[in-house]
């Protein structure tokens, strides 16, 4: 077997057979793998400890004819204040959970590896998170994945203007003569181009950029137009943030 040893975000396991787990990781040089990880069931495990779901660890896995198998994992950063705080937790679920549905496995991408590991330690600083933060990193994601949404000028017309609409079901910003329905959210030349600048970033959102929440209402539809289904996570994250308020 040829191994390989690489930087990787644990997303997700789940159970294989009696005694084996299957992890998901996105990596840095290798994009998404799914690998065995055989004996990580038994309580004896040294290595279950290090396959935890948001842990960034640095991942050995040998390719094999069937599967790849994990042969070798070491946490390089543990987010605690994620499993201390649910919003956060939730958050952090959301992002990753994203990615997973949407990226193909063996396909690396730099950009998209360093605004995940970036979001985790955002999430992990104690600085307030804002309630539009997880949408902001998910337009992201999409948009290094070829699902950009559109800002500069008109989708339908290419027209440009000081005033138009959010338009999901266009995938951007139209006048609001061309939107596909009324009472869509008004966004301002000044907020297309704070969304410009963040899509073409690797950083993460710092701070609130104060859209109205109609405006995250409807890059949400936009986020969810592009998958299979909701995301779990989401869920969760809109419940926990609903008993807190």
């Amino acid at each position: 077997m040829n191994s390989r040893t690489t930087d990787a975000i644990v997303l997700r396991w789940y159970p294989y057979r009696s005694f084996d787990r299957r992890v998901i990781f996105y990596t840095r040089d290798l994009g998404k793998v799914d690998g065995m990880a055989r004996g990580t069931q038994r309580i004896t495990s040294k290595l279950a400890g290090s396959l935890e779901p948001l842990l960034i660890i640095k991942l050995s896995i040998a390719h094999g004819p069937r599967n790849d198998q994990v042969i070798g994992a070491v946490v390089e950063k543990r987010f605690r204040t994620l499993t201390e705080s649910l919003p956060r937790f939730g958050a952090a679920h959301s992002i990753t959970e994203l990615l997973d549905q949407l990226v193909k496995p063996y396909h690396p991408d730099e950009r998209i590896f360093t605004l995940v590991e970036k979001a985790l330690e955002r999430l992990e600083n104690p600085q307030p998170i804002f309630r539009g933060f997880v949408d902001l990193v998910h337009l992201q994601l999409l948009a290094a994945l070829g699902y950009e949404a559109a800002f500069v000028q008109s989708v339908v017309s290419g027209r440009d203007a000081d005033d138009g609409v959010f338009d999901p079901s266009h995938g951007g910003f139209v006048l609001a003569e061309e939107a596909s329905i009324s009472d869509l959210p008004r966004i301002t030349r000044q907020e297309r181009g704070t969304l410009e600048a963040l899509l073409a970033s690797d950083e993460p959102p710092a701070s609130d950029p104060g859209f109205a929440p109609e405006l995250y209402r409807a890059l949400r539809t936009f986020i969810y137009s592009k998958l299979d289904h909701p995301l779990r996570s989401d869920a969760f994250l809109t419940s926990v943030l609903q008993s807190e308020a």
